[in-house]
């Protein structure tokens, strides 16, 4: 059973337009703005069906959409299996969080 009601879970995005940056500022012309931005509520979470993940990242520059999503499924994989998960949860997130950056570039690279 979802312990949160469905009236308040669920998804948004603001997609929309931004000025175009290339050699020459050409603040006049517009493209489609890619939403950056990632969030997750995994539930349940860890061995406990009394918790949950709730993750919000924000993305930005020219990659930003590959390095949210990337931090969002990792650190959620990751996290929830680290040994410390149980016990030392604030250590856990830190130890995560370093080995998830490290990964960024080789992971997001490949993406491009």
């Amino acid at each position: 059973m979802n312990p949160f009601p469905d009236d308040i879970c669920g998804t948004y995005s603001c997609h929309g337009i931004e000025p175009e940056y290339d050699a020459v500022d050409r603040a006049d012309v517009v493209v489609d703005k890619i939403n950056q931005d990632r969030g997750c509520i995994v539930h349940p979470y860890g061995r406990s069906n009394r918790q949950a993940l709730f993750a919000a990242y924000d993305g930005h520059g020219e990659l930003g959409d590959l390095v949210s999503n990337f931090c969002m499924l990792q650190i959620q994989d990751r996290l929830e299996v680290h040994p410390l998960f149980e016990d030392q949860v604030e250590k856990a997130f830190k130890d995560v969080f370093v080995k998830v950056d490290a990964d960024i570039p080789n992971q997001v690279s490949t993406h491009v």
